[in-house]
């Protein structure tokens, strides 16, 4: 009967798995809320009109403690990954047993030497080099899951919203009425009508479209959460898949 390799690390990217299903399933049901104010502002020196788009932070600190669990998961993952297959090969685990990724080509090779990993396996330590790139600049993807990680530990990973889109938009600006039309708000939530002076006001704010993202300096920068840890994730099971296939053609 063969042997399960790393059952451990695989655990915790199904659990990653159903905390960003969770989230997916969250996000669906907050958008059935009443989870948004869509206001008129007026700016009194310039005197110009604007659109307001203010987003229930309830839901935002919700989604940053799943978005937390689900990253943490992940690294550990990769940490459990690492702890079994040095056990495997006869090293010793400690505290410093956990998956290498560094901030430099030349990090990672000193942590290669000073871990002494080429004593496990050559093999493993030319994946973290050649194939992994396991450190940033090499592969940014997963340098950017270390780096969420340590955010994590300190402060909530808060998630922001972009490109804002509402349809069915209903009301006036002055005389001039408007019915059923498309608004589409930027990363600021902020509408500007330069022209406009008028006072207007909506009837009926429309039906909104949502686009939850990483906050501004956080990895990842503006790039979708739930695609972007549907990758990561990605990303971990072929480490394991590719460390258990270096494994099994050694043994």
């Amino acid at each position: 009967m063969e042997t399960i390799l790393f059952s451990n690390a695989r655990l915790k990217v199904k659990q990653a798995d159903q905390h960003t299903l969770s989230l997916n399933e969250k996000l669906v049901e907050f958008l059935q809320t009443d989870f948004y104010s869509f206001v008129v502002e007026r700016d009194e020196n310039s005197g110009k009109t604007g659109l307001r788009f203010v987003l229930n932070p309830s839901f935002s600190e919700e989604a940053g403690l799943i978005i937390g669990d689900t990253v943490h998961n992940l690294r550990s993952a990769l940490d459990n990954l690492w702890w079994e297959l040095v056990d495997r090969c006869g090293g010793t685990c400690d505290e410093n047993t956990y998956f290498p990724i560094a901030k430099s080509l030349e990090r990672l090779e000193r942590v290669i030497k000073d871990r002494k990993i080429e004593a496990i396996g050559m093999d493993f330590a030319e994946l973290l080099r050649e194939k992994f790139k396991s450190y940033k600049g090499g592969n940014d993807a997963l340098y950017g899951l270390h780096e969420l990680n340590n955010i994590d530990k300190h402060r909530l990973l808060i998630p922001t919203y972009a490109g804002v889109e509402f349809r069915g938009v209903t009301g006036n600006i002055g005389v001039a009425k408007f019915k059923n039309s498309g608004v589409t708000l930027g990363q600021d939530a902020v509408m500007n009508f330069a022209e406009i002076t008028e006072q207007y006001e909506f009837k009926h704010s429309g039906v909104p479209t949502l686009f939850i993202v990483f906050g501004e300096g956080q990895p990842f920068q503006f790039e979708p959460i739930i695609p972007t840890l549907e990758n990561l994730s990605i990303l971990v099971q072929s480490i394991i898949q590719d460390i258990e296939i270096a494994y099994r053609v050694r043994t």
